[in-house]
C-alpha cells in the first residue's frame, strides 16, 4: 500500500511566455517502510517536490496523497493541522523560534495540539544506542537556546535558558 504518492504533479511559476516548470508531470509512489532519496542538480525541482509532498505549497496541477489524505483537497486550516500532526520538517535554515531552546522547539507542535510530550519517548530517543556521555550531551543540547551559536552571550535568566 502506498503511503505517499503523486500523480501527474506539476508546479509552474510565472506566466506565458516566461513560465518556469519546476515540476512537470511527476508521478511517484512510496510504500510504507520504503526509503527514498530525492537527488538532482541545483534547480532541478527537489525542494519544490519536497514542498509539495509536505503540503507547504500547492501544485499547479496533479495530486499529492499522503496516506489517505489528498493534500490538494484540504482547506488551509485542515492542511495546517495535518502538517503539524503528521509531517516532520527539517529545513536547511532550521526555522526555529529563537527565544525557545531546542527542546521547546521540538515539543511546540505537540503542545499546539493540546497534548503533552511523551517524556519517556524523548529520553529514549536521546539515549538510543548511546552511552552515558552521549546522553549527557543530548540533555545539554536539548537545554541550549535554539538560536545559540558559537558566540552565545548574555542569556536572559528569566527565560530559563541555559548558557551554551
Amino acid at each position: 500500500m502506498s503511503i505517499l504518492s503523486t500523480t501527474h504533479l506539476t508546479k509552474q511559476y510565472g506566466q506565458e511566455p516566461n513560465i518556469v516548470k519546476a515540476l512537470d508531470n511527476v508521478s511517484i509512489s512510496i510504500e510504507q517502510g520504503e526509503f527514498a532519496a530525492i537527488i538532482g542538480t541545483s534547480g532541478s525541482g527537489k525542494s519544490t517536490l519536497l514542498n509539495m509532498l509536505g503540503g507547504l505549497d500547492r501544485p499547479t496541477s496533479g495530486s499529492v496523497r499522503v496516506d489517505k489524505f489528498e493534500l490538494g483537497k484540504l482547506k488551509d486550516e485542515d492542511l495546517t493541522v495535518f502538517r503539524r500532526q503528521r509531517i516532520g520538517f527539517i529545513f536547511q535554515n532550521y526555522n526555529l523560534v529563537p527565544i525557545l531552546n531546542v527542546y521547546e522547539n521540538i515539543v511546540m507542535p505537540i503542545q499546539l495540539d493540546g497534548k503533552k510530550p511523551d517524556q519517556k519517548f524523548i529520553k529514549d530517543c536521546s539515549a538510543a544506542g548511546a552511552g552515558k556521555e552521549a546522553f549527557a550531551y543530548a540533555q545539554h543540547t536539548f537545554r541550549r537556546p535554539a538560536a545559540a551559536g558559537s558566540h552565545c552571550e548574555g542569556i536572559n535568566q528569566q527565560t530559563s535558558h541555559y548558557p551554551c
